[in-house]
Parts: C-alpha cells; structure tokens; sequence
C-alpha cells in the first residue's frame, strides 16, 4: 500500500460518516444516505451475536432468520445515520456471478475456437492509470535510441478517452490498450477480490489480461445506486452518499479506483441506456475531478459496524441496558427496534428463486460459499451452457482438495507398502473440480472409467490464502502442468484472506481472542453457514435486465470494468512523467 493509498484508506471511516450526519443537519442541500451490506459481513454480525456461545445466553431462544437481522440492522442505519436506503448484498452478488459467468463462456468460446499453439497472454499490455471510467492515461517508456551511450528513457504520457466499461473485438469500434478484452486469455482469474487483484495491477503483469473484467458485488451495487437504476423515488434536490459495509479493509482500496468514478451526466445516461437501449456519444474533453461521481463513497468493515451498534447500546441511545454485555445488549436493543417504515426506509433484497436454502450442516467444502461462490456458480453454468449438462442445485459440487488429489505416491520394498507423501497443510485452500465428457456423450465430474487419460472440457479451482495465490502466479508465469499448479486450468477463483471473505481483515472475527487453527476453522463454518448462495436457475435474469441479455454491449458498459499493469513507482511520482501524485490510484 502506497502512502497516497493509506491517506485514501483514512477516508473511509466512522468519524467521517458521522461528520457528513452533522454537516447535514446544518445544511439545506441533504444527501440522501444508502448502504450496502456484503453478505458476508452480515453473517459474521449474525455470528457474533446469536451463533457463539455467551454467558447471557438463552438455551431456549429461538434464533432469528437472516432476514429479520438485515431489517433490524437497517432500522439502526435509518436512526443513527438517517439512511433511506438498504441495499442486501446478494442483489448485486446476482449480477455480478451472471456477468463473470457469461465472460467465461464468452471467453472459453473464443479459445477453444483458436489455434491451441496461441499464447495465454497474446501481448504485454502499457501501464496505466485509470482517471475515470471514460478516461484513461497510459505511460510508456521507451530508450532514447539518440544517446546511445546513455541509459535514460523516454516517457510518454497519452490520455485516451473511450466507452465505460469493457470492449471486445465484435464492437466495431476503434480499440484502445486496455479496454479490448483478449478472448483468448484462459485461464480466466476471478476479480472480486481487490488484494488479489492490487498485487496482480503491481507484481503481475502478465496475469493482467487474465482478470474477469465483471465488477465486484460492491461496485454493481455502486452502478445500481448512481445509475439510478434502483432508487426511483430519489427526490431531485438529493445527492447519493453510497457507503458499503464489507469484510475487507482492500474494499477501501477499491472504492478508490479511478474506473469507478463517472462524469455525472455520463453515469445517468447510460443507466437510462441500459434500461431505454439508447446510443451514447463519450464526450472527448477533459474531465475535472470535481466533476466525478463515484459509485462507493465510503467503505465500513463489519466490525466497524460492531464499533458503532456498541457505542450506541453502551451511550443508551437504544437501549437501556447498562449492565449486560455488549452481546447480550444489542440482541435487547434489535428485539425492542422497530422495523423502519417503507415510507423513510426502503429495502432491496434478491429475488427469492436466485438463493438456494441455508442447508449446510453436513456439507463439506462450506467456506467455497463465503466468498461469492463464483467458481461454483460459473462451473454450473459453463456446464449447461457450454454442454447442455444441468448439474443438480441441490447437491453439492464433488470439490476435491488439491493436496490430496495430487499426492504422489511411491511404492517401497517393505511388502509392497504404498508410502504417500505428507500432506502439506498450506494447500488446503486449493481445491479442484473437472467435467468430463463420456463416450456415450453424456458429461459428469466423475473421470470416465474406461477412458483414465481423457482430459476434462471443464478444469476449474479455487486458491485461498496469500501462499496459495503465489502458487498459482507462479504457476502461470512459468506455465507448468506440474503438480498442485492450475497452469491448465479455465478458471481460479482466488481470494487473499485464508478461507476467504468470512475470515477478511475487517470482519469481527474472534474479536481479539487468540484462535487455534481448529477455533478458526469452526468460526469461518458458522459465518458461512448463514451465507446464501445464489443460484442460476431456468436461465432466469436478475431485476433490472430488462429486455437486456448479460454480457451484451449495454451490460459490458456499466457493469464490467477495466484491469490495469499499474506503472512503476517513480513514474507514479516522478515530474518527469507528467502525472500528479493524486493520479496514483489504483
């Protein structure tokens, strides 16, 4: 993290949302206040308070839906913050894994229909630095073949105005560098994950191109929010203030990146757009940053949240109780709030056939579902799309753990006894998955028996933890098929936090209590077992589609982005290279 980076973290806190409430009071011009609550932060919330053992527990209370707590916690946000909208974040989650679904198949698509000699990466892409979703300033540096003798290079800086969002080659329009998806780029990386995707703009290059272009559940609830896609009844003399309440304090990094700020005019055009399928002209001049509306405002972790329900129980401005624990005094304080009227609070949530039922007790590779299920959906849907192969919703996926699957094995002297190699502990957020087609023409994730050296038509896996990640860098840069790599693989969900998003850095986790291995495992089970996860069912289209199809060229516009080779430091700062400090966003 930069230190321009960590002055744009200190932004995005409590003081300065509290602030923003006592500026309003004073003020005739209000911004009408909306939240996004992650999914994952409103399970570890719900862990927290009713999952986890407690002095003050009562063995015979009934515990309360997912729903009641999402109503609870947004009639909190209505009276301490005045907030008049709530956003669940599975809405936006929907979208997001539909879009990055039909990428990948979009993708795969191209590549299976190419020469298979093509290289992963076609070309090295210029740095560059997105100062909005309209614009985008690109850095290259070249030697100075005129001093010969010296080793100075040229630089040069060239701002290029384009459409928002992602193009690809069947767009007829002219290309720019980074805005024109490489169809060829398999295996396709999952990018909702903005530490994973900040140590990919900086140290990896080459895995640039291999980034899923479909925003991240928290900038698609931006879009909805700004676009005015979902808040019709916005009075005309307010303003939107998004804040998002997520598991990761990266989230703050993310709300930052220039791809997600709008010239105003732009961003409400092409939401009408999207919804009245009109054309839109880019205007070609020079966008002021004043002039920019960004679709996160502000981002809270869960256990900034925590921070505020125990300050306001502990001041007795909801409850009067002073002596409980702060556990205890909360569940009174939500069990005594009244639910906010739909007239000063309205509430969106995802459409009930896009979730499947919280039945998890006995099914193993739980903490797959944490973090958006993006491997797990787009394996169901590659494989119906694709192969016309409907895997069942109510199973659970065969994941297999890389660190078994791939065990070599060796064959001693000692009465033919097979000796395996010890299981190393830091694989175990790798995990694999393959579809299979048998000769009969039917396809399944089992491998075929009377075929063992098929290869799969469906290869994916999923890599948490920051030693894992590295793993499959290494991998893809270096191109293997070795063992526990995924270099042959068609699509990694990754994520940088062990476990994932139920264990991010900004969730309550144990809540300073030192954990044992064991401790945190059981904690993560309990965060994700009151997850929904969201299902494609039937081909059905979230809300707000239309008559839209997803990945086509409207939905390309507002809910997909650009992934940058962020440029090296000294050219981030350096006057030489003609970009201010601020512009070192990424």
């Amino acid at each position: 993290v930069t230190s321009a980076e960590a002055v744009l973290m200190e932004h995005h806190s409590i003081e300065k949302l509290k602030d923003l409430c006592t500026q309003q009071s004073q003020s005739e011009k209000q911004k009408k206040i909306v939240f996004t609550i992650s999914p994952a932060s409103l399970s570890d919330l719900y862990r927290h308070l009713y999952l986890e053992g407690n002095e003050t527990d009562n063995s015979s209370r009934k515990l309360p839906s997912r729903q009641w707590l999402l109503a609870k916690v947004s009639a909190f946000l209505q009276n301490e913050f005045d907030a008049e909208m709530v956003i669940d974040g599975t809405l936006p989650q929907t979208i997001s894994l539909l879009e990055s679904a039909t990428e990948f198949c979009y993708r795969y698509r191209k590549r299976m229909s190419r020469d298979e000699s093509v290289d992963l990466v076609s070309s090295q892409e210029l740095p560059s630095i997105a100062l909005s979703s309209t614009q985008t300033r690109y850095i290259n540096k070249k030697s100075d073949n005129l001093n010969s003798d010296d080793d100075e290079t040229l630089t040069e800086v060239t701002t290029v105005n384009h459409p928002p969002g992602l193009m690809i080659e069947e767009d007829g329009q002219e290309k720019t560098q980074s805005a024109t998806l490489k169809t060829s780029s398999l295996p396709v990386l999952s990018s909702s994950c903005p530490g994973f995707v900040c140590l990919v703009e900086k140290t990896a290059s080459a895995a640039v191109p291999l980034l899923s272009s479909a925003k991240s559940p928290m900038a698609v609830a931006g879009t909805l929010m700004k676009t005015g896609m979902c808040n019709k009844e916005i009075e005309a003399n307010k303003e939107l203030f998004h804040v998002a309440i997520m598991p990761c304090h990266d989230k703050k990094l993310e709300a930052g990146r220039g791809d997600f700020s709008w010239e105003q005019q732009t961003l409400l055009n092409y939401g009408n757009a999207f919804q009245n399928e009109e054309t839109i002209n880019v205007s070609n001049g020079e966008i002021e940053a004043e002039d920019l509306v960004k679709e996160v405002d502000m981002v809270l972790t869960t256990g900034e949240l925590l921070e505020v329900l125990t300050e306001a129980v502990s001041n007795g401005t909801l409850s009067n109780e002073t002596n409980a624990s702060s556990v205890h005094s909360i569940r009174c304080t939500f069990d005594e709030l009244k639910d906010a009227a739909s007239d000063d609070l309205v509430i969106l949530q995802s459409q009930a056939e896009h979730l499947a039922p919280l039945n998890r007790e006995n099914e193993q590779n739980v903490e797959l579902y944490g973090s958006g299920s993006y491997a797990d959906y787009i394996f169901r849907y590659a494989a119906w799309d694709l192969f016309n192969c409907s895997l069942p919703l109510d199973e659970p996926l065969p994941w297999a753990d890389s660190s078994q699957t791939n065990t070599p094995t060796s064959t001693g002297n000692s009465g033919g006894v097979i000796r395996r190699r010890r299981k190393r502990p830091d694989m175990s957020g790798l995990r694999e998955l393959s579809l299979y087609k048998h000769t009969d023409g039917t396809y399944s994730c089992m491998k075929p028996k009377d075929a063992p050296s098929v290869e799969p038509v469906l290869k994916f896996a999923t890599a948490y933890g920051f030693k894992n990640v590295q793993t499959v860098l290494q991998s893809l840069s270096k191109k293997t098929t070795s063992m526990d790599k995924c270099s042959d693989c068609h699509y990694i969900e990754i994520m940088a936090c062990p476990s994932g998003c139920p264990n991010g850095g900004g969730q309550i986790g144990a809540n300073g209590r030192r954990e044992t291995p064991r401790e945190t495992k059981e904690r993560v089970r309990k965060v994700v077992q009151t997850v929904p996860r969201v299902i494609s069912k039937d081909g059905r289209l979230p809300m707000y589609y239309g008559s839209n199809e997803p990945f086509s060229q409207e939905a390309r516009r507002i809910f997909h982005t650009c992934n940058h080779v962020v440029p090296e430091l000294e050219l981030s700062t350096g006057a030489s290279a003609g970009v201010a400090v601020n512009a070192t966003k990424w």
